[in-house]
C-alpha cells in the first residue's frame, strides 16, 4: 500500500500534519463522504483540505466529481499526539473525562471505569466535531489504484471501530472488530 506509505513519509516531514487519504472517484456516489482539496502543499504532494461534504445527494455529487473531489476514505495518517492535541482543542471536555482515568488504566479497576465513562459521555464524531472545525493542519492525498481503476486497493484485515475509541492496553473494546473490508 504505497499511498499509506507516502502519508507516512509526509508525517516523517511534517509531524503537526494529520493526512487523510482520499480516492480518485470514477463515479457519482451519493453514499460516501467527499473532501473538496485547497491548495498544493510545497513539497509534500498533499493539499489542504478545504471542506467536507458528508453524503451529497446525487446532483451535488456529480457537482463534486467534476470539480475534483475525492472520496473520504477516512484513512487518516497522524501521529497520536498531534490527535490527541486535536482533541484536546475541539472537545475539551472529552478529554478532560479520559484524563481523569489515566491513572487508573492497566488497573484491576480500569473495565469498571471505562464502561461508566463511556455510559456517561455523549456520543462524538472525530470529522465534524474535530477535523471540519481545526483543518489547519489538515491535508489529504488523494491517490488511483496502480491499474489504472480510480478506487483504491485498501482491501485487507481492518480495525474497524464504529465510534472513535480510547483502546488502552491493546485491548479491543467490544464493539470494535477486525474484519475483512474493500473499498469499492
Amino acid at each position: 500500500m504505497r499511498h499509506v506509505d507516502l502519508a507516512f513519509d509526509a508525517i516523517g516531514l511534517r509531524p503537526e500534519m494529520t493526512v487523510l487519504l482520499g480516492i480518485t472517484p470514477h463515479a457519482v456516489e451519493s453514499g460516501y463522504g467527499w473532501v473538496e482539496r485547497g491548495e498544493l502543499m510545497a513539497d509534500t504532494g498533499l493539499f489542504r483540505v478545504r471542506r467536507f461534504w458528508e453524503k451529497p445527494g446525487s446532483e451535488l455529487a456529480a457537482e463534486l466529481l467534476r470539480a475534483g473531489c475525492l472520496w473520504n476514505s477516512f484513512v487518516m495518517v497522524a501521529r497520536v499526539s498531534t490527535l490527541i492535541g486535536l482533541i484536546m482543542v475541539a472537545m475539551p471536555a472529552l478529554y478532560a473525562s479520559f484524563s481523569k482515568i489515566r491513572d487508573l488504566l492497566g488497573t484491576a479497576r480500569e473495565p469498571g471505569f471505562l464502561e461508566r465513562l463511556y455510559e456517561r459521555i455523549p456520543t462524538a464524531s472525530l470529522s465534524n466535531e474535530v477535523l471540519e472545525r481545526y483543518p489547519i493542519n489538515l491535508s489529504v492525498y488523494r491517490f488511483t489504484a496502480s491499474n489504472g481503476a480510480s478506487s483504491a486497493n485498501l482491501s485487507g484485515s481492518w480495525l474497524f471501530c464504529p465510534t472513535w475509541e480510547f483502546i488502552p492496553n491493546g485491548k479491543l473494546p467490544s464493539r470494535c472488530q477486525i474484519r475483512d473490508w474493500a473499498m469499492p
